[in-house]
């Protein structure tokens, strides 16, 4: 009996503990679902996978984001123990050397230069923009020291004309995008509880979501410094420090809710998603916004746009013209970007993803067994050579 093929996971989280830890849980399912022995490389793993994959724990430093991710690379050797596996799937950058497949989410090169790292004055902004700086000329290692061969996904097409700018071409790979949520489209009792649910009332203005908390890079700011001027326009506003969020000259016309749990009730309170972010590489709010029927503005700098704008669920922004008329343009005319939402959805399911994926991991296992057939070969030569001798 053959032995099903063996792959090994890297990512410190893999479970629901953000967004890249959900796609390198949905990656162990599929490896799962297809028959391969699973491990994985981590620190937290969602209690669902643990007695279906071999955990080998991944020691993470408590504290100092400049001291996790240069030890990184060290404690997952120390994970490996030397170990060897048919294929490595990796969602870190120290883990590229390593990798068969990786999966490229970010590049903090790309963020540098569009937006400035660590927005902000005083001692602990200065100090944070430091420690960025020094993640990045180790990250600019990681990826130049990518594992010859590497089959290189990126989670959208910006992301990859990025890498190639700074680091140049792989031999194999793909503008892979994630794909959006199984869910379900609101209708219109449920968009008017929710809207009562998420700000209090179901207000006559066009609600404009937001969700990216008050990090500077996902554009809050930006967004607001251009709605304060729009009279006739609702920001629902979700995510960290949301809900702490102090908007005066909205007053009225702004709602922090914080972190959202029931993500269906808040997109069926929005009319439309905004994703003004100065640095997104994807973007994977628009997919759930999408999944749920809710079309999406979306800035220049976002990864997701040429996606949206192919199927027609959503409308670019130039970061300082008012929202005002692409918001008008989508509540009139909802049944088309609705539809575009749907095609979007189907093409970008996760089905789609599962069998792109699974397709990596299949040509990355035959790259592995040519390449092992091939030093079989050329050393036959000499084991004949020394028999005879």
């Amino acid at each position: 009996m053959i032995a099903p093929p063996s792959i090994c996971v890297i990512h410190e989280a893999i479970g629901n503990q953000g967004a890249i830890a959900r796609v390198a849980m949905s990656g162990v399912r599929i490896a799962l679902d297809a028959g391969w022995r699973v491990s994985v490389v981590a620190k937290y793993l969602d209690p669902s996978l643990a007695d279906r994959v071999e955990w080998l724990r991944l020691y993470v430093p408590p504290r100092g984001f400049a001291l996790k991710w240069l030890t990184a690379g060290a404690f997952i050797a120390q994970a490996l123990a030397g170990r060897e596996f048919d294929v490595i799937y990796a969602h870190q950058p120290q883990a590229a050397p390593r990798a068969n497949v990786f999966q490229c989410h970010y590049l903090t090169r790309a963020a540098l230069k569009q937006s400035g790292i660590a927005a902000g004055a005083g001692l602990g902004a200065r100090l944070s923009q430091a420690q960025e700086r020094l993640v990045l000329r180790a990250e600019d290692g990681c990826y130049r020291r990518r594992r010859p061969g590497c089959r290189m996904l990126f989670n959208s097409e910006m992301t990859q004309a990025d890498f190639h700018r700074f680091y140049g071409r792989s031999r194999e790979e793909e503008a892979l995008i994630l794909p959006c949520p199984q869910a379900k489209v609101s209708d219109d009792a449920e968009r008017t509880r929710s809207r009562i649910a998420m700000l209090g009332s179901d207000t006559t203005l066009p609600v404009v979501g937001f969700l990216g908390g008050a990090q500077p890079r996902k554009g809050l700011q930006r967004l607001l410094a251009v709605a304060v001027h729009e009279a006739e326009l609702f920001i629902l506003a979700g995510g960290a420090g949301s809900a702490d969020f102090a908007a005066p000259d909205m007053a009225g016309r702004f709602r922090g809710v914080g972190y959202v749990k029931d993500t269906a009730a808040f997109f069926a309170a929005c009319d439309v998603l905004m994703v003004p972010s100065y640095y997104e590489p994807l973007g994977l709010v628009a997919m759930e916004a999408v999944a749920h029927g809710v079309p999406v503005i979306a800035a220049e700098e976002v990864g997701a746009l040429p996606c949206l704008l192919r199927y027609g669920a959503g409308l670019r922004w130039d970061g300082q013209s008012p929202i005002g008329p692409l918001v008008q343009k989508v509540v009139a005319d909802r049944s088309t970007f609705a539809a575009g939402c749907a095609r979007m959805a189907a093409d970008c399911s996760e089905e789609h993803y599962a069998r792109r994926l699974l397709t990596h991991f299949e040509a990355a296992l035959r790259d592995k067994r040519g390449v092992l057939a091939q030093r079989a070969c050329s050393l036959q030569p000499d084991i004949a050579h020394a028999t005879r001798s």
